[in-house]
């Protein structure tokens, strides 16, 4: 190819500008690089016991699986004036 020593050492040096440049612009290569960099992803340890049930408000204490049977009352809707 050259037989001068310093165009040879130019020429190696630009093709392996070109190729670190390609390999830049790859995008599947960039994609993958990304993926590479993460910070790796930290699963939360799942609980060794459910939780504890949480305390609903006793806004009907009276209620249960034993209660009555209450009616619940009728709302009224406002007419319309369409009709």
């Amino acid at each position: 190819m050259a037989a001068d020593p310093e165009l040879r050492e130019l020429l190696v040096s630009v093709l392996s500008t070109v190729k670190r440049v390609e390999r830049e612009l790859d995008l599947a290569h960039r994609a993958r690089r990304q993926l590479q960099l993460r910070r790796p992803h930290r699963h939360r340890p799942l609980p060794l016991r459910p939780h504890a049930a949480r305390q609903r408000p006793d806004i009907f204490p009276e209620s249960g699986p034993e209660a009555e049977t209450v009616r619940m009352p009728v709302v009224e809707r406002p007419a319309d004036d369409d009709e």
